[in-house]
C-alpha cells in the first residue's frame, strides 16, 4: 500500500467508512482488552466509547454468556482465526438482548497476532428503535474530546509570573505555589529537561510548537501539544514567554489505534473496500482483492460489477440496492465471481458512508467467502435428512412427504398408500455373518426397492431392517397389489454379498390413506400393525391392514409390557402333562408347560407371550425360572412317592444363543438334580438353521448329562446327515402326523417311517397329540416308545399330579392286562 494514501486513508476510510458504520465495530487487543470502539458498538451496549476502551470483552455479557463463548467459540476463533455466532449481550443497564457476532484475528505488519475484529448487530430491536438508531447514527457528527488548555506566563529568568486554574491542576500545585518560582522548582525534573531547549528557543524570540510525553500530577504519562509564544516588548525585545499547553493523550490514542485498525484492515482476512458515488473502488484490502482472485491495484477505479455476473448484478442493482438507499445498509449472500470464472458464495455487507454535511459519498463494503460454510451447512442438512447407511430418505424426511402427499391426495380426491417393510430374520444374518455383511445387505435392499418402485414415490429406512414406502396418486388397491406382487418377486432371488448367495425374504405390511388413517402417524402405526400380523403369520408375505389388526396388536402390546413385571412377580407357572411309556405302559416323566396366570386375564398360553420374550431376551431368565422350579417340583414329588425317569422341558433357539449350558449348570447343582432327569427339546425348524453357538451349546449340554430331544419332528425337512451331527438322544413325531393316523394311510406311512428311522439311529420316540385308545394301541404296535396327549391326561397344575399319577398308571396297567 502507498504510504502516501494513509493520511487520506484515515479521514476517509476510518471517519466515514467504520466510525459512522450502523454496524458494531470494535477491536480488542491480543489480551482481549478493547483498543477501539466505534459510536454504534457502545450506543448498542449503553456505554460511553470512553468507558470500553481499555475493558474486556467480557464487560458486554453475563456470566453464562463469558463461559458459553469461553469454553465453545473462543477455542475456534483462535484455531480458525474466525468465528461468527449468536449470543445474548448484556447492557449498561444490565438488559439482556440478541445479538449476532462475527470475529476476525488481526495480524500486525509481522505477521504476529495483534487482536481481533468484532462486528456486531442489535438481533433485538424492532423496527422503530432501528429507524431510530440509523438516524441518530448518520446524524451524528464526528466529535473530537479537547482537554482544557492549560495557560501560563513565564519571564526569561524562567519564573511563572501567571498560572491558569486547569495549568495548576495539571501540575497539581497551587497559584501561589508557583507564581515566581522558578519552573524547574514546579515542574518535574523530567517535564523541564524535555521543555528547556524550546524554552531557550522562545526566549530567543522564535515561537515553537511541539508534543511531549510526562507525567501528570499523578504519575501517569501523558501526551500534551505545546505551543510557545516570545513575550515582547515594544522594542521587540523578549521578555519572556507564554505557555499553551493542551492534552492529547486521547488524540495519540486514538491515532495509534486507528494506525493499528488501518495495519489490521490491511492484514486482515476480511474483504474491506471502500467505493465512491459510481460504485467504483477507492480502497481495497488485500484478503477482499485475494476472495476475488485480483491484486489490489488490479481493481482501484474499476466499479464494483466486475465481482458478479450479469444475472447477479441486475438483482443486486434493482433488488439490493433499493432497500440500501431506503435503509442505509444492506447485508446478505450473493453469489461471486472470480477472476478466473468460478463462482463461490460471498457474505456481503454494505454501508452508505455519509460525511459531515450528510451527503452520500460512497458504499463501505465488507465481504467474505462462505462456500466452504454452505457446504457444511448443505452436508449436514442432507445426514439430517437422509439415512447414511443407504443415502435413503431418513423417517423425519419420510414423515414430510407423508404430510405433504396427505394434502395432496385430499385435493385431489386420490389414495395414497404406506408400505412397512421388515428384513425376516435379518438378527440371524447379524449374530451369524457380522454386522459388515448385514450392512451390506441393507444397501442391497435399498437397491432391490429403488429399482421396483417409481422416482416419485418415497423410499425410506426408519431404523434397523425397516423400510418404508410412500405409494403416491394410487387409483385403486388392486393397483397396490400389482405393486406388492413386484416387490416380492424382486426378493425370491438371492442377493450375493461376498460371493455369499443370502435367500432374503421380507415381510410387508400395508396401510391406505384415507380409508386406513389420515394423518401421518396414524397410517405409519396401521401399516406397521399389519407388517407385524404378516410375522405372527409365519413372515415372508404382505397383508393390508384391518380393523381386527390393530386390536391384536394392542393384546401383543399389553402382553410384551408386561413380561418383564410378570417374570419379577412370579406369575408364571407350570403345568405338566404325563408321558407315557408304551413299552411300560406306566408314566415315565412329564413335559413342563409354561402358563401366565394374569392378574385380570386369568390363564394365558404360551402362544400368546413366547414370542416376545424371545424379541426381549426375557426368555433366558424365564427359562432358567422354569428349570428352576422343575427340579425342585420333582424333589416334592419323590418325597411324595412319584417316581419319574425325566422332565422333558422345552428351550427356545434364543436360550441356546447364550450361555444357556453354564446356567443349567449351575440351577442342578444349586438344586442338587441329576442332569439326566432333564430332557431338553428343541424345535426341528430352529436346529436346521445350523447356528454355530446352539449346536456347541447343544454339545456342552449333552457333555454334561443332560438328554437332548428334537421336539415337533417332520415339519422341519431335516436329512438324516443333519441328525447324525446332532448330539440328540430323543425324536417327538408332531402331533400333525398323529392325529389321523388311523384313518389316513399317508400320516401311517410318514409315522412308520419316522420310527423306522429313529430305530436306525438308535433315538427313542414319542407321539405328540395321542387323544384316542385307538391311536395309542396303534402306536403300541409300531414299536413307538412314549406317547402323550388328551388320551392320558391334559396338562396340569402340578398339585393335581398326585392324583393324576395314580389314575393313569391303574387305566394303564387295566390296558395291559
Amino acid at each position: 500500500m502507498d504510504k502516501r494514501l494513509i493520511p487520506e486513508l484515515e479521514n476517509e476510510f476510518f471517519k466515514l467508512g467504520v466510525e459512522q458504520s450502523r454496524e458494531g465495530i470494535a477491536i480488542f487487543d491480543d489480551e482481549q482488552i478493547f483498543i477501539y470502539v466505534n459510536s454504534a458498538m457502545a450506543t448498542m451496549y449503553g456505554y460511553e466509547v470512553d468507558y470500553l476502551i481499555g475493558k474486556t470483552w467480557r464487560t458486554l455479557f453475563a456470566a453464562d454468556q463469558i463461559n458459553k463463548f469461553e469454553t465453545e467459540y473462543l477455542p475456534i476463533l483462535f484455531k480458525t482465526g474466525y468465528w461468527d455466532g449468536y449470543l445474548q449481550g448484556r447492557k449498561k443497564d444490565g438488559d439482556l438482548f440478541d445479538i449476532d457476532i462475527s470475529l476476525t484475528s488481526l495480524k500486525d505488519k509481522n505477521d504476529e497476532p495483534a487482536g481481533f475484529v468484532w462486528r456486531t448487530h442489535d438481533l433485538s430491536e424492532n423496527k422503530r428503535i432501528r429507524s431510530e438508531l440509523f438516524q441518530q447514527k448518520y446524524q451524528y457528527q464526528l466529535v473530537l474530546d479537547h482537554s482544557p488548555v492549560l495557560i501560563a506566563h513565564i519571564d526569561n529568568n524562567y519564573c511563572y509570573k501567571l498560572v491558569n486554574k486547569e495549568y495548576c491542576e495539571w501540575l497539581d500545585v497551587s497559584p501561589d505555589a508557583a507564581i515566581g518560582k522558578h519552573v524547574k522548582k514546579v515542574m518535574s525534573d523530567i517535564r523541564y529537561k524535555f521543555a528547556k531547549p524550546y524554552m531557550k528557543k522562545v526566549l530567543a524570540g522564535q515561537e515553537v510548537n511541539f508534543e511531549m510525553k510526562v507525567p501528570n500530577a499523578s504519575g501517569s504519562l501523558k501526551w500534551l501539544n505545546v505551543t510557545y509564544v516570545p513575550d515582547r516588548d515594544v522594542e521587540g525585545n523578549t521578555n519572556g514567554f507564554y505557555a499553551f499547553l493542551i492534552d492529547i493523550d486521547e488524540r495519540k490514542k486514538k491515532e495509534l489505534e486507528q494506525q493499528n485498525f488501518l495495519n489490521a484492515i490491511e492484514n486482515g482476512i476480511e474483504g474491506f473496500s471502500l467505493h465512491d458515488k459510481d460504485g467504483n473502488f477507492t480502497y481495497v484490502n488485500p484478503a477482499e482483492a485475494n476472495i476475488y482472485g485480483y491484486q489490489p491495484d488490479e481493481l482501484i477505479g474499476k466499479s464494483w460489477r466486475i465481482f458478479y455476473d450479469e444475472e447477479q448484478a441486475k438483482d443486486i442493482e434493482e433488488v439490493y440496492f433499493p432497500c440500501l438507499l431506503k435503509q442505509g445498509h444492506w447485508r446478505g449472500e450473493l453469489k461471486g465471481l472470480k477472476k478466473n470464472g468460478d463462482y463461490f458464495d460471498v457474505e456481503v455487507s454494505l454501508n452508505i458512508v455519509i460525511d459531515e454535511d450528510g451527503n452520500n459519498t460512497g458504499l463501505f463494503c465488507s465481504c467474505r467467502d462462505i462456500s466452504e460454510r454452505k457446504r457444511s451447512q448443505e452436508q449436514v442438512d442432507y445426514l439430517a435428512y437422509h439415512d447414511s447407511l443407504t443415502g435413503l430418505p431418513n423417517r423425519l424426511l419420510f414423515k414430510e412427504h407423508l404430510e405433504q402427499e396427505i394434502i395432496r391426495a385430499e385435493r385431489r380426491n386420490k389414495m395414497i398408500a404406506v408400505l412397512f417393510i421388515d428384513l425376516d430374520y435379518f438378527k440371524h444374518v447379524n449374530d451369524t455373518l457380522g454386522h459388515s455383511i448385514g450392512d451390506q445387505l441393507l444397501q442391497s435392499v435399498a437397491k432391490i426397492l429403488q429399482s421396483v418402485f417409481r422416482l416419485e414415490d418415497t423410499i425410506s429406512r426408519l431404523s434397523g431392517d425397516e423400510f418404508t414406502i410412500l405409494l403416491n396418486d394410487i387409483s385403486d388397491k388392486h393397483s397396490i397389489e400389482i405393486v406388492l406382487d413386484k416387490l416380492l418377486a424382486a426378493f425370491s432371488t438371492p442377493v450375493v454379498i461376498d460371493n455369499r448367495e443370502l435367500h432374503q425374504s421380507i415381510s410387508v405390511g400395508v396401510s391406505i390413506y384415507p380409508q386406513d388413517g389420515k394423518d401421518v402417524e396414524t397410517l405409519m402405526k396401521n401399516a406397521d400393525a399389519a407388517m407385524y400380523s404378516v410375522k405372527e403369520q409365519g413372515r415372508q408375505g404382505h397383508l393390508f391392514y384391518t380393523p381386527s389388526i390393530t386390536e391384536t396388536a394392542q393384546e401383543n402390546m399389553l402382553y410384551r409390557g408386561q413380561l418383564r413385571n410378570a417374570l419379577d412377580k412370579d406369575e408364571f407357572v407350570i403345568h405338566y402333562q404325563p408321558l407315557v411309556s408304551l413299552i411300560k405302559n406306566k408314566i415315565v416323566g412329564f413335559e413342563a408347560l409354561i402358563r401366565w396366570q394374569h392378574p385380570t386375564l386369568g390363564l394365558v398360553y404360551p402362544d400368546k407371550f413366547i414370542r416376545f420374550a424371545e424379541e426381549t431376551n426375557l426368555i433366558v431368565p424365564m427359562g432358567n425360572q422354569v428349570i428352576e422350579k422343575v427340579c425342585q417340583q420333582v424333589k416334592e414329588w419323590k418325597d411324595m412317592g412319584i417316581s419319574v425317569e425325566y422332565i422333558a422341558v422345552n428351550v427356545s433357539g434364543v436360550q441356546l444363543q447364550s450361555d444357556f449350558a453354564d446356567n443349567i449348570s449351575e440351577i442342578l447343582e444349586k438344586t442338587d438334580t441329576s442332569p439326566g432327569l432333564l430332557d431338553l427339546e428343541i424345535t426341528e425348524t430352529f436346529l436346521m438353521k445350523g447356528l454355530k453357538q446352539p449346536i456347541e451349546q447343544l454339545e456342552q449340554l449333552r457333555k454334561n448329562g443332560m438328554n437332548l430331544s428334537i421336539d415337533d419332528f417332520g415339519v422341519g425337512y431335516s436329512s438324516l446327515s443333519q441328525l447324525k451331527q446332532l448330539p440328540i438322544q430323543h425324536l417327538k413325531i408332531d402331533r400333525s402326523f398323529v392325529g389321523d393316523i388311523v384313518d389316513d394311510p399317508n400320516d401311517l406311512a410318514i409315522v412308520e417311517a419316522i420310527i423306522a428311522m429313529s430305530k436306525t439311529l438308535q433315538l427313542d420316540i414319542t407321539a405328540e397329540g395321542v387323544e384316542t385308545a385307538k391311536q395309542y394301541e396303534l402306536l403300541q404296535k409300531l414299536g413307538c416308545d412314549k406317547a402323550q396327549g388328551y388320551f392320558f391326561s391334559k396338562p396340569c397344575p402340578s398339585q393335581d399330579i398326585p392324583a393324576i399319577y395314580k389314575e393313569i398308571n391303574e387305566n394303564l396297567s387295566a390296558i395291559k392286562k
